[in-house]
């Protein structure tokens, strides 16, 4: 009884901790564990047979979330990287720094956690069987990892996901339910953020019923858009989203309910088809600056009121929109031109309205694609810039963007005419503009392809154009900020002194075109003789090689260097007395002026220094070192006018505003800048510049924004860039120009005498390129990118 007595005590103070008792449970422990172990093999994710290379594993329905790859199960759960319910062999494996392949945040981890966490995701792809401290190859970078691998996978390697050949790609849907048009002619808007700074779209795929809906037109805005009375719908994804009448509210409104004009992507009308841009090409859109278009919206404009359709939520205006990462090589934009204050007369054959507006800027670019909307009683629309035809659509067929001829030039600092032809026979009443299908429109839109963006709207009745591009301006505290940086230069035994510039040879943004004296320099005679060597060399600065060279024994002493929007090269020699049109890869075409005479005559030229071409034939030489005007030409070379520069010293440089008929003259030794109307001659108000030295050269950007380089060569020797900036200045024809500048100096440039300055849209930046005529024969090109900041 003791004895029992002593177990049951026993048992009450220690319980199962009895050394009888651990041994019984012991056992229990075991047994539990390995019919837990059995159990699991039934669930756990099958690894490729011992017959299948890890190679051969893959991931399963890649979808993208912020930029990083995850996987989706057949089960249907949240996106992320997850091992659950595989399909057949197909496994996804991670590596973790220290880790044993698995993900440490569970089945669905997402690549956030990885981020956030230090965390590497890899896929096996095939190679020889890691064990812990293997090394783990990235690339061409090797990295040492401790990892654990399954004894039966063998013959793997383990690649991260961004090393395998998988494009990231997604695409956002965007739905106005027909539900929210209670009557006819009814405009509703929604909006969506952009995930990133910047993202390009490649693509669109509208889904409309054309029974239901007029239009869509797609747009950015650079604020939230925040209507005052939005409504909230649930549409046929089963994604609840606001919508507000656009019509009764800006597309996009804001909290004060003004709305700055947002940049047009796309539209579509009448049962257009899907519009593809092909991989080298797309918008590029997002909050970076520069872009300014963190947020889209989708403008839906419904025909008839389908509230109380039993499918309305289905009849709905959609576009989705197809993105990807980077940028593309070509970067496209919309320009609309429109005339919406018209009436049509009633019985007519041939009614005709058109938009006009001239688009600033010194350069072309190429035609992509165009879209013409009109409605019942335009019978074709077409566009012509510089008087020539570009492109023509009919508007009773589907609305869609059709691929312009490939080369298909558009030219800047020209007049862009959208001429709407109607046939009003079947009406007795006058056609007025507006919004509703039973009113006419007048519309062109104009899709650019270039390697900066040149969105905008033309308002055709006014003849005012909005320029919706990057503004360039420089920051006020840009040498302060550190934005300056030089990038390289080109300085080479064969180059002589740089006498001009131009950056974007060959519609190549990257690659300069140099004009250079080849050991000659200038003197208070003039050479007789051509220069033998090669006087042009192609640089491209990207890799920093010279691609080739050409113009040997065609110039005495090279000075102005002008490319014009066909690519043709202008060149004047201060010692032959000449001008010259040069085709892009340097043959003649055009010579004026008296070879190696002297003249003040309107027919010669004395010591001419450059050269500005208009887009309608004429062209306008600098007259130079010992004339003070500027003699104009016509297309064949035949001298019209001089146009007289009083008190002028060295007419340096020369550059012109098509847009406004109005040249910019460096008079070089009083530090000015003349603003001279180019056909009459009469001048404005100079810009004084002389506070910065002499004014050696004058340039223009993609935009048309105007830039100095200034030498205080007497004083300080300090080289000077300024940007001017315009103020008061509107669009239209003869108007008055005011200018503001800001100024910068450029470090370790000594003797400056031409530049060209570039917009780096994908850096958001300037690229300025300084020529320089010295020391002694020798020159050099420097290549500075000034940062932009938020300021553009």
């Amino acid at each position: 009884m003791q004895a029992w007595d002593g177990i049951v005590s026993r048992t009450n103070r220690r319980g199962i901790f009895s050394r009888d008792n651990y041994v019984k449970w012991c056992g229990v422990l075991a047994g539990v564990v390995v019919v837990a172990w059995v159990i699991s093999m039934f669930f756990r994710p099958a690894l490729p047979s011992p017959n299948r290379s890890l190679s051969e594993a893959k991931w399963k329905d890649l979808v993208v979330e912020d930029g990083f790859f995850t996987g989706e199960t057949e089960s249907n759960t949240d996106a992320g990287l997850t091992v659950e319910e595989p399909v057949g062999d197909e496994t996804l494996f991670t590596l973790t720094d220290g880790g044993n392949g698995s993900s440490p945040y569970g089945a669905n981890a997402t690549a956030a956690d990885a981020v956030e966490n230090g965390t590497k995701y890899f896929t096996v792809v095939g190679g020889e069987t890691l064990g812990d401290g293997a090394e783990v190859e990235v690339g061409n970078v090797t990295e040492a990892a401790e990892a654990t691998v399954a004894a039966n996978v063998t013959n793997a390697t383990v690649a991260p996901v961004a090393e395998q050949n998988v494009e990231k790609t997604w695409t956002q849907r965007m739905i106005v339910p027909a539900s929210v048009a209670t009557k006819e002619d009814q405009y509703f808007c929604t909006s969506i953020p952009l995930p990133h700074e910047n993202q390009t779209i490649g693509g669109f795929v509208p889904r409309a019923d054309v029974d239901f809906v007029h239009h869509m037109v797609l747009q950015t805005c650079k604020e939230e858009p925040r209507p005052k009375n939005g409504i909230h719908v649930t549409t046929s994804d089963g994604e609840m989203r606001e919508v507000w009448d656009c019509r009764e509210e800006p597309v996009c409104p804001s909290e004060e309910g003004w709305s700055e004009q947002g940049q047009i992507l796309y539209a579509w009308a009448m049962g257009a088809t899907d519009f593809d841009a092909g991989e080298d090409s797309g918008f590029v859109v997002g909050s970076r600056a520069g872009l300014g278009t963190p947020y889209i919206v989708l403008q839906t404009h419904f025909l008839k009121d389908a509230s109380l359709a039993a499918d309305a939520r289905d009849h709905a205006g959609e576009v989705e929109i197809r993105f990807r990462e980077g940028y593309p090589r070509n970067v496209l934009s919309v320009d609309l031109l429109q005339n919406s204050r018209f009436a049509l007369r009633p019985n007519r054959t041939d009614e005709t309205v058109e938009a006009k507006c001239c688009r600033p800027g010194p350069r072309s670019a190429e035609l992509f694609a165009y879209r013409v909307h009109a409605h019942e009683y335009a019978t074709n629309i077409s566009l012509t810039v510089a008087g020539r035809p570009a492109a023509t659509g009919d508007p009773q067929l589907p609305h869609f963007f059709k691929m312009a001829e490939p080369g298909t030039k558009l030219r800047f600092g020209a007049d862009w005419t959208a001429t709407c032809e109607y046939n009003t026979t079947t009406t007795d009443l006058p056609v007025f503009a507006g919004q509703g299908h039973n009113n006419e429109m007048c519309n062109m839109y104009v899709m650019i392809s270039s390697h900066v963006p040149y969105p905008g709207v033309c308002w055709g009745e006014l003849g005012i154009s909005a320029e919706q591009h990057p503004s360039c301006a420089i920051p006020e505290n840009a040498t302060a900020a550190g934005y300056l940086h030089t990038m390289g230069s080109l300085d080479t035994p064969d180059l002589g002194q740089v006498a001009g510039v131009h950056v974007g040879y060959g519609g190549d943004a990257s690659k300069v075109l140099i004009f250079h004296r080849a050991g000659r320099v200038m003197e208070a005679f003039d050479h007789a003789d051509k220069i033998e060597e090669d006087v042009f060399v192609v640089w491209n600065a990207a890799d920093g090689k010279v691609e080739r060279s050409f113009g040997a024994g065609m110039f005495s002493l090279p000075h102005g260097l002008t490319v014009d929007r066909d690519g043709d090269l202008w060149c004047t020699d201060v010692d032959a007395q000449q001008a010259y049109r040069l085709s892009e890869d340097g043959d003649l075409q055009l010579v004026v002026g008296i070879e190696n005479e002297r003249s003040h005559d309107l027919g010669g030229l004395c010591r001419p220094t450059e050269v500005a071409v208009s887009n309608y034939g004429h062209f306008f030489v600098a007259d130079g070192y010992c004339n003070s005007r500027v003699v104009r030409f016509d297309e064949f070379g035949d001298p019209v006018a001089e146009l007289e520069l009083p008190g002028a010293v060295v007419a340096h440089s020369i550059i012109l505003d098509d847009c406004l008929n109005t040249l910019l003259v460096a008079d070089r030794e009083n530090g000015r800048i003349r603003v001279v109307d180019a056909y009459d001659g009469t001048e404005q108000p100079n810009v004084d510049l002389s506070s910065f030295g002499k004014v050696y050269s004058l340039t223009q950007d993609e935009y048309g924004n105007v830039y100095a380089l200034l030498w205080d060569r007497d004083v300080t020797g300090r080289t000077t860039l300024v940007q001017l900036r315009e103020s008061g200045r509107t669009r239209r024809a003869n108007s008055f120009t005011l200018y503001d500048s800001v100024s910068l100096e450029l470090p370790g440039i000594f003797y400056p005498h031409d530049f060209a300055v570039s917009y780096n849209f994908g850096r958001n930046a300037l690229d300025v390129y300084v020529g320089e005529t010295g020391p002694g024969a020798t020159g050099r090109v420097t290549w500075f990118q000034l940062d932009l900041g938020a300021s553009a």
